[in-house]
């Protein structure tokens, strides 16, 4: 029971990550996702 619900967080996560990464033209760095973000403001 435990490894099937360790498997279903890994999927929901990886899911996420997938479309928050999908949703971002560049990869996710931490400085050009900074300066993307200050700049919008």
């Amino acid at each position: 029971m435990k490894n099937s619900l360790w498997i279903i967080i890994l999927i929901i996560v990886a899911f996420i990550s997938f479309m928050l990464g999908y949703s971002r033209p560049h990869p996710a760095a931490p400085n050009a996702s900074t300066t993307s973000s200050q700049s919008a403001q």
